[in-house]
C-alpha cells in the first residue's frame, strides 16, 4: 500500500514558501532609501504573485493528496463523471437505462488509499494544477472528492477568508495583464471590500482612489490599519493568507 501523505507537511512547505517571501520583501522595504520607491513597490507587486502562486500550488497538492489518504468519495464522483460522460452520446444513454434497468451499476476499481501519482492522473490530467476560482467551486469539489473530515477543513474558509483571498487573486491577475478587464475586476473587488467586507479587513478595499495598472505596487506598499496596529498591505495579504494553511491540518 503507498505510503500516507502527510497532509501537514503540505502545509508546512507552504508557509515556509510565504514565509521566505515576506522575509525577502521586509527586506527590500527596509532599504527603501537606497534601493528607491519604485523598486520597493516594484518588489511588493512580485510578492504578491508569488504568494498567489504558492496558496494555489497548496490548495491544488493539498487537494490530491486529500484525496489520496482516502478515495472513497472520489471513487463515487469518478462513477459520477463516467456516467455523466456516457450520456453524452444516444449509445451511452441507452447502456446507463439498461443497467438502471437491471438493476446493475458502473464501478472504478479504485482502491481506497491509491498512490498521488494516481490520483494526479486522475484529477489533474493535464498538470495543471485542480483550481478553486470561488468558494462554491471550492466547496463543491471538496464535497465531492474528499472524505467528509477532510473536506471539513478546506470548507471551514470563512466569508472573509475569502474576500482577502479574492482581493489577493484580483491584484495578481491585474499585475500579470494589466487589462481593461482585470483592472475593472480588481477595482470592482477593492470597492465591495471597502464598503461591506468584514471591519477589520477594510483597509484592503479601496473606493475613492481607483488603482491604475501602474500604482498597483504602491497600493500594496501602502500602509493601514491592520490586527490591532498597522502594516503594508502586501505584508496584510501575505500573512492572512499564511495563517490560513493552519485550517488545513489534521
Amino acid at each position: 500500500m503507498p505510503r500516507t501523505p502527510d497532509l501537514n507537511r503540505v502545509v508546512n512547505g507552504f508557509q515556509d514558501s510565504i514565509d521566505r517571501i515576506l522575509a525577502t520583501w521586509r527586506d527590500q522595504e527596509t532599504h527603501r532609501g537606497v534601493l528607491g520607491v519604485s523598486t520597493v513597490q516594484a518588489a511588493s507587486s512580485a510578492a504578491l504573485t508569488s504568494i498567489a502562486t504558492s496558496w494555489e500550488q497548496f490548495r491544488s497538492d493539498w487537494h490530491k493528496k486529500a484525496i489520496a489518504r482516502d478515495a472513497t468519495q472520489f471513487r463515487i464522483e469518478l462513477v459520477r463523471r463516467a456516467k455523466v460522460s456516457m450520456e453524452v452520446s444516444e449509445p451511452g444513454r441507452d447502456l446507463v437505462v439498461a443497467l438502471r434497468d437491471l438493476g446493475l451499476d458502473l464501478d472504478i476499481n479504485l482502491e481506497k488509499y491509491p498512490s498521488v501519482a494516481t490520483i494526479n492522473r486522475l484529477r489533474d490530467a493535464k498538470d495543471q494544477n485542480v483550481s478553486f476560482r470561488s468558494r462554491e467551486e471550492s466547496d463543491r469539489a471538496s464535497t465531492r472528492d474528499l472524505a467528509p473530515t477532510l473536506a471539513a477543513r478546506a470548507m471551514s474558509l470563512t466569508f472573509a477568508d475569502w474576500q482577502v483571498l479574492q482581493v489577493m487573486i484580483a491584484t495578481r491577475n491585474a499585475i500579470a495583464h494589466g487589462s481593461p478587464r482585470s483592472m475593472t475586476a480588481l477595482r470592482s473587488v477593492l470597492a465591495v471590500t471597502a464598503r461591506s467586507g468584514p471591519a477589520d479587513l477594510r483597509g484592503l478595499g479601496r473606493v475613492s482612489r481607483r488603482v491604475s495598472p501602474s500604482g498597483i505596487g504602491a497600493y500594496l506598499c501602502a500602509s493601514i490599519p491592520w490586527d490591532g496596529g498597522r502594516s503594508t498591505r502586501v505584508l496584510a495579504i501575505g500573512g492572512y493568507v499564511r495563517d490560513l494553511g493552519d485550517k488545513f491540518r489534521v
